[in-house]
């Protein structure tokens, strides 16, 4: 749910952005652009900030799912190992 969350936030970000990314902020001088020029520069860094916060925290989710998978692999193959008729005879050999 958290994920969705954040995701819609981003989307909301982008939509709210997208009007200072379309004037070429980066393209154009500082006197060129206008007095908002510092205001919109500042935005699109928060956005870009925020985009990679997101796949920070996105990246952490998706490496404790398999941290939490290889960790009960490993302790079922552990428990099958300590019982006297292997389960796993393959991994045994």
């Amino acid at each position: 749910m958290r994920i969705i969350r954040a995701k819609n936030s981003m989307e909301n970000k982008y939509s709210e952005c997208q009007d200072i990314c379309d004037k070429h902020l980066l393209k154009k001088a500082k006197s060129e652009y206008g007095n908002a020029y510092n205001d919109h520069f500042l935005e699109q860094y928060k956005v870009a900030i925020q985009g990679v916060d997101y796949t920070s925290k996105w990246k952490h989710i998706v490496n404790n799912y398999f941290l939490t998978i290889h960790t009960v692999l490993l302790a079922a193959i552990g428990l099958s190992a300590t019982r006297e008729q292997l389960s796993m005879p393959a991994i045994s050999h």
